[in-house]
């Protein structure tokens, strides 16, 4: 049986409450949603209320919420919010969608690459245990030594075998954290961490993501009513866009911007009056750049991981075989 969680509740009562704010206030429809949900949904209508609110700190039960990011910019619009609301959760919708699409398929490489460690770890502690001692008998018997190769690898007087466990499984971990993070911070709709950008394939990531959450927020302020140096502020701020001079007045003089072309594209567009028609425009650029950057950054990531797993999984096997190798060597 489907249940749903705190967020996918309170993302559902986001939902409601955009399709009744077309015809009524916030109000009006919040006290629809109480009046028409019962106490069923009354903690998470008091969740959701909490976010809409003016709180310092949204409910932390709501949890990976990108409401947390609405109620940020919510205090700005002052006699449009449902028309905020309604765009917001648009966003919050199509971003959904292109994070679980990617997480899903990188959460099953995770899950394929922890099955292949573990089993190789398994096959090899019992072959340390108990096959190896026959080879080295054998050898000791035939030879002298067991290949070195294998020594490194089995060696019974070290504990091989649970080290490079933990070292398998610390960079298995490391790599789960970061891609952890990046999908909770999209989930929230929250500008990725600054430690990110020195980190090869994910800097790029996040400089993507953040320039397209300005744009977005950017663009649901101003059709809000926000006014547009105002707004690009507030955006700039909320995204902590690292790319928007602290100057506001950068609309109206593109000159300021001419380094960077999004920017100075948006003030020359402010200066035609199609700033909110070139900003739709470069939101829908963003969520398709973000979505191929997502596949690119996943396939490299895979590549890496699927080679390091490979390289761990076919030394060992090597290092298996080689004993029987060399004692059918020195019996030829």
């Amino acid at each position: 049986m489907f249940t749903s969680n705190t967020t996918e509740r309170v993302d559902f009562l986001a939902r409601q409450l955009s399709s009744l704010t077309a015809n009524q206030s916030v109000d009006e429809a919040l006290k629809q949603l109480d009046a028409d949900l019962g106490e069923d949904y009354a903690p998470d209508m008091a969740r959701l209320r909490s976010l809409l609110g003016d709180e310092s700190a949204a409910d932390p039960g709501v949890g990976d919420s990108p409401y947390q990011a609405m109620q940020m910019m919510l205090p700005e619009v002052e006699n449009q919010q449902a028309s905020f609301i309604s765009s917001f959760v648009g966003y919050t919708q199509n971003m959904a969608v292109i994070t679980n699409t990617y997480w899903a398929s990188f959460a099953s490489l995770i899950w394929y690459i922890v099955a292949l460690l573990v089993v190789g770890l398994l096959v090899g502690l019992v072959f340390s245990l108990s096959v190896l001692p026959s080879f080295a008998a054998m050898s000791n018997t035939v030879d002298g030594m067991l290949p070195t190769l294998t020594e490194s690898v089995f060696n019974t007087h070290v504990a091989r075998i649970p080290v490079v466990s933990l070292v398998a499984a610390s960079l298995l971990g490391i790599t789960f954290y970061f891609s952890f993070v990046i999908r909770r911070q999209i989930q929230r709709l929250q500008p990725l961490p600054a430690s990110l950008r020195w980190m090869p394939m994910l800097g790029g990531l996040r400089g993507m993501f953040n320039d397209g959450l300005f744009i977005n927020y950017f663009r649901m302020l101003l059709e809000a009513g926000v006014q547009a140096d105002h707004a690009a502020t507030v955006a700039a701020r909320v995204s902590r866009s690292e790319r928007v001079p602290a100057d506001a007045k950068w609309l109206s003089n593109p000159e300021q911007v001419r380094d960077d072309p999004i920017l100075q594209q948006l003030a020359l567009a402010a200066r035609f009056n199609n700033l909110t028609g070139e900003l739709d425009t470069q939101c829908a650029r963003y969520e398709a750049h973000l979505a191929t950057r997502l596949a690119t950054t996943r396939l490299r990531l895979s590549f890496v991981i699927k080679l390091f797993a490979y390289l761990f999984v076919g030394v060992m096997v090597f290092s298996m075989y080689l004993p029987i190798f060399q004692m059918g060597n020195a019996v030829i």
